[in-house]
């Protein structure tokens, strides 16, 4: 019994002893596996980071190659030379490239952008030269450039066409917009070339767009101004042609249509109507006409005024000494004389708005306002005296007609009729004063009632 204790202990010792044998063995493969795995992980990341590292170098690379090529496209399309007068594509390509060796390249490049494009240049020709074959590029054009200093140009000229139609028209800015025009229309054959480029085809459109805008702006504007000043000239022509110029304020009115057709003169030709320019200059050389005749006309008045004012002063001379020693015969023909004389005499009456005749005008009407009433005032004197006679002889009648005294007086009656009356009739007639010519027969005829036959 003892003994089959001692076998067993024994076993289990043994087991023991090889299971920690067996755990010792385990654990140190552990170990190792989780040594290698650890050196692996550490491998793997290097690769990972060395693959990143690549990676990104490899990216770096291919986006510089990929920015240099599109640079060069860019420098391609944009990049080109204006053709001048009598010059060759050979001697640009020379000056240009440094040498003709690769000219057959640089056509077949120019005729897949242009299939009209060929080998003979033409003044305001458009070649391109590939970046690798461009020695000189100072001697090239950039459209990019270029398209944006236009579309800025485009943007100054606004302004300036702006402030050239604010105002009446000077030529010197109308002159700027012909300019302008003459510019755009350059512009405008350029960038047809470019319209049908590929690469800046858009641009192109764009910018054609906008100088066909600014060009209609333009057009639209000068239009509106000619139209303008033919309205003004029509308006002109007509009250120059419709109009008496023999007035009072003529020479104002001519002065005032030439300052008017002076601008409209200075319209026709800032915008370049040499045609109605030319016809404003001939109506202008009309109205100078009439306003020298007008001149003459006045010159001619202002001689009658000083003529009729020494008649005036003649005829005042001759009456003066009328009717002061009584009312005689020859002195009553004297002043009628003078009354027909004095009806001969202008009254200027309707060059009384003239300016020019106005010192001497108004010294003549009051000239001619004075011997008026000294006649009138002669006149009255002696149709005063006659009336004052034939109220006397009428007075007399009447007595002998009331105290019967006219019966048996045919003597008198006879006397009075061949003498004073008769006198007094005259002298009415000379004076041509009709109420006491009237008055005279009246009383002659009355008389003539009580007179036997």
């Amino acid at each position: 019994m003892e003994k089959n204790n001692e076998d067993l202990e024994k076993v289990v010792n043994e087991t023991e002893k090889k299971s920690k044998n067996l755990l010792d063995y385990i654990n140190k493969e552990i170990n190792y596996e989780e040594l290698r795995i650890t050196k692996f992980r550490r491998c793997l990341k290097k690769f990972i980071a060395a693959t990143l590292v690549c990676s990104v170098i490899g990216l770096s690379i291919f986006g510089a190659y990929a920015f240099k090529k599109r640079k060069d496209s860019i420098f391609e399309h944009s990049m080109y030379y204006e053709v001048s007068k009598n010059e060759t594509l050979i001697n640009i390509t020379e000056k240009v490239c440094w040498s003709t060796d690769n000219l057959d390249e640089i056509v077949e490049f120019n005729k897949n952008l242009d299939e009209n494009f060929d080998s003979i240049a033409s003044e305001g020709e458009i070649i391109r030269f590939p970046k690798n074959h461009v020695k000189n590029p100072e001697y090239l054009n950039n459209f990019i450039k270029d398209y944006s200093v236009l579309k800025k140009k485009l943007e100054e000229n606004n302004k300036i066409i702006e402030l050239a139609f604010n105002s009446n028209p000077q030529k010197e800015k109308i002159d700027s917009v012909y300019k302008i025009l003459y510019e755009l229309n350059k512009y405008e054959k350029r960038y047809e070339y470019w319209k049908n480029d590929k690469y800046f085809s858009k641009n192109a459109v764009s910018m054609l767009r906008n100088i066909a805008k600014l060009e209609d702006k333009i057009k639209t504007k000068i239009n509106s101004e000619v139209k303008e000043a033919d309205y003004e000239f029509k308006k002109l022509k007509d009250f120059f042609y419709s109009n008496n110029w023999k007035k009072p304020g003529t020479i104002e009115g001519l002065e005032s249509l030439i300052s008017r057709n002076k601008q409209i003169r200075h319209s026709y030709e800032c915008f370049r109507n040499n045609k109605n320019a030319l016809e404003a200059k001939r109506i202008e050389q009309k109205i100078e006409g009439v306003k020298s005749d007008y001149i003459n006309l006045l010159n001619k008045v202002g001689n009658n005024i000083i003529q009729d004012k020494y008649k005036i002063n003649q005829l005042e001379k001759k009456l003066k000494p009328i009717f002061k020693l009584g009312l005689q015969n020859k002195e009553i023909s004297l002043l009628m004389e003078i009354i027909n004389k004095k009806n001969t005499l202008y009254s200027y009456s309707e060059w009384g708005g003239e300016k020019r005749l106005e010192i001497q005008l108004n010294e003549y009407i009051h000239e001619l306002s004075e011997f008026k009433s000294q006649i009138n005032s002669k006149f009255y004197f002696a149709v005063n005296i006659l009336n004052k006679e034939i109220k006397k002889y009428g007075e007399e009648i009447a007595y002998g007609e009331k105290t019967g005294r006219i019966e048996g007086a045919d003597t008198r009656l006879k006397y009075l009729i061949g003498n004073p009356l008769a006198m007094i009739k005259y002298q009415y007639e000379l004076l041509g004063y009709q109420k006491g010519l009237e008055r005279t027969n009246n009383l002659i005829d009355k008389i003539k009632s009580f007179t036997k036959n």
